[in-house]
């Protein structure tokens, strides 16, 4: 069961920890077990590695974590402990001390940093920084191998230190702060133990008993770490068990039968019952019962102890178990030792050969046999000592079990001086004298037998039980803790322990002296004679001494350095304060008291002082008799002095503490006071001169008299005859915490509580027991016996044993060598570590001091191996010696990469392969000083790092090769030539001069070769940009170039390229000539770009076959297509556009836009939109088709299904009007929609939509202001069960007609009333804060919230510009605002029919039907409004004739040319048949744009030879002042359909008859700008003003510069810049097109613009092949040939 720590408990200690390493210096790092519950960056942490220079890894030469980093020799003392939190966490603690010292000028420098590291379940790391060092502080950090995260640890930062890593090694996140685990709420007994019932005298057995912990986070975890108490089997009955742990208690009970125990057996002998000479005992195996009175037994698990085995000598040996005073016994037998290493030494006192030591090295232990004494070793030559081989050197310092044989009677000084893994000591009677156990390693000591001395100095002992009353006591224990003394014992020769904190001394010591800093109270009334030399010197806790009559003399130093004693009162027997500082440097001393006027004073003012100088002691005051020895000497020395005066009276102003004494107890003063008061005044605590009056040999009261100078006082006490508890048995009520050891180990018992049960079922707490402690040099099964007076118990340990070895580290050779090779120094083939695997599965590492390895023999060529020794485990270690020649790999990083081949005889090594060349695999250590020749052949590309080569003349570099050199000595080039400038090696390299880097670095006397010369200029990156926007700069930034050498290698260029400037002003493919030269060789090389125009906008090519739709059906957009539109005509396909508008919830038309956007470098841009119509109704029919036959198509006025008219009050104030309460009269109803203006094709629009009806409803007869129409209304039509709104608005009017109970109602929508709804100042407080600017999308909004309008939500062109304030801001109305955003973004505002502010945009389609004889593609422009010519009842042009001019040839952006070409004939042609270029029917530009067009020379060359585009329909259009200009006008009239909308295309088709035959046909795209839709007699009349429009429509941008919205206004015909065609005439008014026949460049200039204008032809292109070749090739005519289908 693993342990249960509270982390309190195991921060800041090395209790429970396993050692790993003590003042070991890494080189590397050690690796400390690990766990396989936690990984790190995906590594588990199986093994943590403790790395030099500070730095902890989860893998081998790795450092993930680095505190203090610094590269320093440092040395290390390494703890492990594993466990579990009380959360139930599991953990590991690492508890690291680093330290060193290093000498410097003002002395030695100390270094320290002391660190605990948990790794904690759940992928906690904790960092507890005990100490850090004083400087050198280094570097901190964490890392995953990805992210690396610095540790706030700076040159000031104090200790403690916490930080926690959460989630570590995968998103770590660090803080600093202190890990806080769960708290404990309780305690319980979650399994009862298997034993319930028990019979007398049994002791208790937990077998199987789990108790847990339940802590906050609702855990409940095990633990094996409780307390027992409250079983006593000396009585029948119910017993009550208490546990407690973590200062929690649970309970439950158990049943002690009356019945007694007769006595035990041995029922199973151990496994092991044959020993060899040395061996400890291995219980693993025996089986200990009880027996009871009718027979039975009842198996024994703990609590029975085996004395000890003494295998000193051959022989049967008589064990015997004993058990709550039951006793059985059982015999093994100690054989000779054989397959042990042994040595021996004779170390008889009198004769060398009385007795004899034998070391048996296998099993760590000495036997030592004979007869007598033996003899004193000194300090640092202990016994065995002069095994001083590099095998057995330190082989002393492992001992663990030392076994001496009857008839030894002494064992001299220092014979196991620092051995300090000793652990037992069997001791027989016969030895009476002890005092070998300098600085060893044991950690109990327990005298019982008659020795006469006892002398332990040692580091590591913690206990002593001394129970030899006669002994003389000498202990020196740094880590003592628990000391017990007989009770009679007179002397203590040396008492040095730093842990000791109390101690209850003897009332019979006579003579001690000690040094024991923790140790607050002393207590010795019955010291007698000399207090010694530094008698009680670092006892620095004592705050005050007792010096009673019968002290003699105070030796030097006896008291020196106290610091907390004020005030001392020295006897009467005390004649001599001898030496220079008895009482030196006693920091609070402040009152002596000298009692006998004679007392002799040797020293000076040293002597009694409470400070390092020689100074006079103002703060001391001796107190004595005037005229006496002791006023003169403290006069000499500046002393205060004060005179006592003559004794007065005695009075014991405080009775001893104890009142009460037992037969033959000493009598105890301590605690009382007795007082002598002077003449003088003062009153002084003085020892009694006599004590008389106690007698405990009888009971009674006894009258005790203390006297003094003849006076004398009493007290009283008894003496009792006090029945004593009888001690009936010890038991184990707390195990200790470790139990599980490995070969070797310290012992520890850490956690271990006894208690003594006496016979009146009393129990108590023991300190005083000792342990036995068996020998871990040998695994199995042993017990620990524990000993309080005669009493035993025991407990049970497991010792794993060694299950494997295997090699850690080596030193540096790699076990390859040539004939004759040494095998010395740190690069040796040898092993330095091992790891050790023991049974549980725990590793350690055991350095090579610790093990033997046989020697290598390089004589003869060949495959061997070395054979490594430890514990019985041997490893086969092979090595290589080569002979003439030898094969290996030497690649980076892939060492198989590349091969090495190498002839010992000629000095030839060959490298052969690819990458980079690196350290060779397996070469011999000798390799590099025997190479002569290198010759790296083709393919290693760089070297990396190699061997050095001292003796090398010819180096042989290939082409593939890169990089020489790396970084550093030990790499590169330089890794073969050394670091000095001595080698005069010849480097060949196949490479261009100074291409490769680090050739080479520092080597002047190394000659260079380049052999390889430039061919070829090659292209290896092209410019970063290749494809650009026709009149864009053209960049080389990108280009990379290399030049190809002779070795078929390519070089960058190191000089400057000459790059040819291509012709940016025209779009296509341009080659790019670049030069280099190098060398005196010039070298070309050509690339292409790629010139294309802007994409401007998107169109849709095809639109969705579905047209309607049935109220509430989802959108279908299969047959979409959209694409993009660039400046010169490129089209794209694509689909990531957005769609928006739809709405089926309610029946009418339906406007679908859709947008486009690009996103670059995180910037998105609105390219454009555009937008179809679909209808939503009943049935997904058009419910008007029986309306839309008209004229010729047959159909009747009563054949036709009858529309209706309902009109609604949105807010409920009158009752609608319908056909059914005949609200509206007949041929009445009129609606009016409009864009803009029918004369003038203006962006912008925002004209109100108008209904007029005439109505005879009752509800308007009368003639309050009830009965007047007013308010908000909706006006429905309805045909075919298919509703469908056409307006919302506000009433204007209702008055009344000729007919009293008829009213003409007209109705407006709602931009009717904003026409004069001023925002002038809402407009200024919107646009004043200019930190503060709004965007068009901000503004718009904004608008719309103050009016109380909705608006359809659109994006704009322009939505992201800022909108500016305005300087005259007097009246500004909402119409003219909406009008000006309208304009700007190429929109039409208008109210839709739900009453919502729309921005109608208008969109061209096209679809491709044929192309011209030079390959150009014909479009028709269709929309799907199936309004077509058939339909016409009426057609006609407003402004005379319909235009044609021909094509033009144009600048590559559309944006800023665009022709509308019509027409047939040839120019000449046109001319004659009254079909002119009409300058009144469209608006061109200004002349600076016309100069762009035809001087275009000077803006990048325009062609005129032919055309770049040949534009079919549109107008021609100026990129800045576009929005101005003239549209041809329409009207047509058609049978009604309230389905279609203003802004709607229509298409109008004509043809005429020529007079050679052709058909003139042409098509004029239009738009309905405006409709009046009136319904007479049930049948609904369309007239559409129509107008043909432009073919896009992009911005100009909104910013500082442009003018203010306000001032910004539509501007009419007048206002427009005029035009001159001077250029395209002969300076007549009108256009005349010139004769063709000057085409062959002897025209004038201003000729051949005029045979610039060309005409179209369109003709079958079967007549097109029949035609003669003069006509084909007139350059007059473009001819459009299509197929009929």
């Amino acid at each position: 069961m693993t342990k249960v720590y509270k982390l309190e408990d195991i921060l800041n200690t090395t209790d429970g920890m396993d050692v790993i390493s003590k003042n070991v210096s890494i080189s590397r790092e050690i690796g400390v077990p690990g766990v396989n519950w936690f990984t790190y960056a995906g590594k588990a942490a199986d093994t943590i590695y403790v790395g030099a220079y500070n730095s902890i890894g989860f893998g081998k030469k790795e450092r993930q974590l680095k505190l203090c980093f610094v590269y320093k020799t440092i040395s290390y003392d390494i703890y492990r402990q594993e466990g579990t939190l009380v959360s139930g966490k599991r953990f590991l603690k690492i508890r690291v001390y680093g330290h060193f010292s290093q000498s410097s000028g003002s002395g030695f420098h100390f270094y320290f940093l002391e660190y605990e590291i948990f790794l904690i379940e759940e992928q906690m790391i904790f960092i507890n920084v005990i100490r850090f060092p004083d400087k050198d502080r280094g570097t901190s950090s964490i890392t995953d191998g990805t992210n690396t995260a610095n540790l706030n640890i700076t040159a000031n930062t104090k200790a403690p230190f916490y930080i926690c890593v959460k989630n570590a090694g995968v998103s770590q996140r660090i803080f600093y702060e202190k890990y806080s685990d769960a708290a404990i709420t309780g305690l319980s007994v979650t399994t009862l133990p298997n034993k319930t019932t028990y019979y007398q005298k049994e002791l208790f057995d937990s077998a199987g008993m789990v108790v847990s912990i339940n802590a906050s986070n609702g855990s409940s975890t095990p633990i094996s770490d409780y307390e027992l108490s409250g079983f006593n089997s000396n009585s029948a009955g119910t017993k009550t068990i208490i546990v407690v742990a973590f200062n929690k208690t649970a309970s439950f009970k158990v049943n002690v039968l009356d019945a007694a125990i007769t006595g035990i057996s041995v029922t199973s002998l151990p496994d092991k019952v044959t020993y060899k000479i040395g061996e400890d005992i291995d219980l693993a195996g025996m089986v200990v019962s009880y027996r009871y009175p009718d027979g039975s037994l009842s198996p024994v698990t703990e609590g029975y102890t085996v004395s000890a085995l003494n295998s000193a000598t051959i022989g049967i040996k008589n064990l015997t178990v004993e058990i709550n005073g039951y006793t059985d016994s059982f015999n093994v037998t100690v054989v000779e030792s054989t397959g042990l290493t042994t040595y021996t030494e004779q170390i008889g006192l009198e004769n060398a050969s009385d007795v004899v030591a034998t070391l048996y090295k296998e099993i760590n232990t000495i036997v030592i046999a004979g007869k007598g004494k033996t003899k004193n070793f000194s300090s640092g030559q202990n016994l065995f000592n002069t095994l001083d081989n590099s095998d057995n050197k330190f082989l002393p310092r492992k001992i663990q079990r030392v076994v001496i044989g009857d008839g030894v009677t002494q064992i001299g000084n220092y014979t196991f001086y620092y051995y300090e893994k000793l652990q037992n000591i069997v001791v027989p009677d016969s030895v009476s004298r002890f005092s070998g156990l300098g600085f060893s390693g044991i950690k109990s000591i327990h005298q019982t037998t008659k020795c006469q001395y006892l002398d332990i100095v040692s580091s590591d002992v913690e206990r002593v039980i001394h129970d030899d009353d006669s002994a003389l006591l000498s202990i020196n224990c740094a880590k003592l803790n628990v000391l017990r003394l007989p009770n009679n014992i007179t002397s203590i020769s040396t008492l040095s322990a730093s842990q000791l904190e109390k101690v209850d001394f003897p009332l019979s010591l006579t003579q001690v002296s000690m040094s024991c800093p923790k140790i607050k109270e002393a207590w010795f009334p019955n010291l007698t004679g000399t207090i010694k030399v530094g008698a009680f010197v670092g006892c620095n806790s004592l705050t005050s001494f007792y010096i009673p009559n019968g002290v003699t003399t105070i030796a030097n130093s006896a008291f020196e350095g106290l610091p907390k004693i004020e005030e001392l009162v020295i006897p009467k027997s005390v004649t001599k304060i001898d030496g220079y500082s008895p009482l030196r440097k006693m920091a609070a001393l402040k009152r002596v008291y000298i009692l006998n006027p004679d007392t002799y004073i040797y020293g000076n003012q040293y002597a009694i002082s409470n400070q390092e100088t020689s100074d006079p002691h103002p703060y001391i005051t001796i107190y004595s008799f005037a005229g006496s020895d002791v006023e003169t000497w403290a006069k000499k020395y500046s002393y205060n002095f004060v005179a006592l005066g003559d004794f007065g009276s005695l009075s014991l102003d405080k009775e001893p503490l104890k009142t009460k004494y037992q037969i033959g107890e000493l009598l105890d003063i301590k605690g009382f006071k007795l007082n002598a008061l002077y003449s003088s005044g003062e009153k002084v605590s003085v020892p009694p001169d006599t004590i008389e009056g106690f007698d405990s040999d009888t009971i009674g009261e006894k009258v005790v008299t203390l006297t003094y100078e003849g006076a004398s006082v009493s007290f009283k006490v008894n003496v009792e005859d006090i029945p004593q508890k009888i001690l009936d048995y010890i038991q184990i009520v707390k195990s200790p915490g470790k139990r599980d050891f490995l070969v070797n180990d310290s012992f520890e018992s850490n956690g271990l509580i006894v208690n003594a049960v006496y016979d009146d079922g009393s129990e108590e707490a023991i300190d005083y027991y000792s342990i036995e402690i068996p020998s871990t040099a040998t695994p199995g099964e042993k017990t620990v016996t524990i000993s309080y007076k005669d009493k035993k118990t025991g407990y049970k340990i497991k010792v794993n044993g060694i299950a494997s070895i295997e090699v850690y580290e080596r030193y540096g050779s790699n076990g390859n060598f040539f004939i004759g090779d040494t095998n010395t120094g740190n690069y040796r083939y040898a092993v330095s570590s091992i790891k050790v695997i023991y049974e549980n599965g725990s590793q350690a590492l055991i350095s090579a001091s610790e093990f033997k390895e046989t020697e290598v023999d390089t004589s003869k060529a060949g495959n061997f191996y070395t054979t490594l020794s430890y514990a019985g485990f041997e490893i086969h270690c092979p090595y290589t010696v080569y002979g003439d020649s030898f094969t290996t790999t030497t690649g980076y990083p892939d060492n198989n990469s590349a091969t090495l081949t190498f002839d010992t005889n000629t000095g030839l090594c060959i490298i052969s392969g690819t990458g980079q060349l690196g350290s060779p695999k397996n070469v011999p250590s000798s390799f590099g000083g025997r190479v002569k020749t290198l010759q790296i052949n083709e393919g290693i590309t760089g070297i990396y790092t190699f061997s050095y080569c001292s003796e090398i003349s010819i180096i042989t570099i290939p082409s593939s090769v890169e990089e020489l050199y790396v970084s550093g000595y030990s790499y590169g080039l330089n890794g073969i030539l050394g670091s000095g400038d001595y080698s005069n090696a010849i480097l060949k390299i196949n490479a261009k001069k100074d291409s490769i880097s680090g050739a080479p670095w520092g080597h002047t006397k190394t000659t260079i070769v380049w052999t390889a010369k430039p061919e070829k200029l090659n292209i290896v990156s092209l410019p970063t940009r290749i494809k650009y926007t026709a009149g864009d700069t053209f960049s080389k930034e990108g280009l990379e170039c290399n030049v190809l050498y002779s070795n078929n290698k390519a070089y960058p260029i190191s000089g400057e390229l000459s790059v040819s400037a291509p012709d940016m002003s025209k779009s296509g493919k341009k080659a790019v000539d670049i030069s280099y030269t190098e060398d005196g060789n010039t070298m070309t090389a050509t690339f292409q770009i790629e010139v294309v125009a802007e994409v401007t906008g998107i169109r849709i090519s095809k639109f969705p076959q579905k047209v309607f739709y049935k109220v509430g059906e989802p959108l279908d957009l299969t047959g979409l297509e959209v694409v993009t539109v660039s400046g010169l005509g490129d089209e794209k396909t694509v689909t990531d556009y957005e769609v928006s508008g739809f709405d089926s919830s309610k029946a009418g038309s339906k406007t679908i836009t859709v947008s486009y956007n690009t996103t670059s470098d995180g910037i998105t841009k609105f390219i454009g939109s555009d937008s179809f119509q679909v209808k939503v109704t009943n049935d997904g029919k058009n419910p008007f088709d029986s309306n839309t036959g008209g004229g010729d198509t047959g159909e009747t006025e009563e054949d036709s299904e009858p529309v209706y008219v309902t009109v609604h009050w949105i807010d409920g104030e009158f009752e609608d009007l319908t056909h059914e309460n005949g609200g509206i009269k007949a041929n009445t109803f009129v609606l009016q929609e409009s864009l803009c203006s029918e004369q003038y094709f203006i962006f912008g629009g925002c004209i109100s939509n108008q209904v007029t009806f005439e109505t005879g409803h009752k509800q308007f007869w009368g003639t309050d202001e009830d009965s007047y129409p007013s308010g908000r209304i909706e006006v429905y039509l309805e045909c075919n069960k298919t509703r469908i709104k056409v307006f919302t608005g506000r009433i204007a009017s209702a008055e009344r007609t000729s007919i009293y109970s008829t009213r003409k109602i007209v109705a407006y929508d709602y931009l009717y009333d904003l026409r004069n709804t001023d925002i002038a100042r809402w407009y200024k407080n919107q646009t004043t804060d200019k930190k503060k600017k709004l965007t068009q999308k901000q503004f718009r909004d904004k608008l719309f919230a103050f009016i109380g309008l909705e608006q359809v939500l659109t994006k704009l062109h322009w939505d992201d510009a800022y909108v500016p304030d305005t300087n005259n801001a007097n009246e500004m109305n909402v119409v003219n605002i909406l009008k000006d955003l309208c304009l700007q973004n190429d929109r039409f505002g208008w109210m839709n029919r739900d009453g919502k502010f729309e921005y109608l945009k208008l969109r061209q389609n096209s679809q491709e039907t044929g192309e011209t004889t030079s390959g150009k593609k014909i479009y028709k422009y269709y929309d799907n409004a199936e309004v077509h010519l058939d339909t016409f009842k009426s057609f006609w042009a407003k402004e005379g004739r319909i235009w044609f001019p021909h094509t033009i040839y144009t600048d590559p952006d559309p944006n800023r040319a665009f022709g509308f070409t019509q027409g047939e004939p040839t120019a000449q042609e046109a001319y004659e048949n009254n079909v002119f270029y009409n300058r009144n029917s469209f608006f061109v530009g200004n002349e600076d744009w016309m100069d762009y067009v035809w001087n275009a020379d000077e803006y990048g060359g325009i062609s005129r030879t032919e055309p770049i585009i040949n534009i079919c329909y549109g107008t021609f259009v100026n990129l800045d002042l576009r929005k101005f200009y003239r549209a041809q006008a329409y009207t047509v009239e058609v049978i009604g359909n309230p389905l279609n909308t203003v802004g709607q295309t229509i298409e109008l088709r004509n043809t005429k008859q020529m007079e050679d035959g052709t058909e003139l046909e042409w098509y004029v795209h239009s738009y309905i700008m405006s409709r009046t839709l009136k319904l007479g007699n049930s049948q609904l009349i369309d007239t559409y003003s129509a107008n043909n429009a432009p073919f896009n429509s992009n911005s100009r941008q909104l910013g500082k510069d442009t003018p203010e919205i306000s001032a910004t206004v539509n501007r009419t015909r007048s206002e427009m810049p005029v035009v001159s065609y001077e250029e395209f005439t002969d300076g007549t008014d009108e256009f005349t097109p010139a004769a063709v026949d000057d085409l062959e460049g002897n025209g004038t200039v201003k000729q051949t613009k005029k045979v610039a204008m060309r005409c179209m032809k369109r003709i079958k292109k079967e007549d097109y092949d029949n035609l003669p070749d003069v006509i084909k090739t007139r350059k007059d005519t473009v001819f459009m040939t299509y197929k009929e289908i």
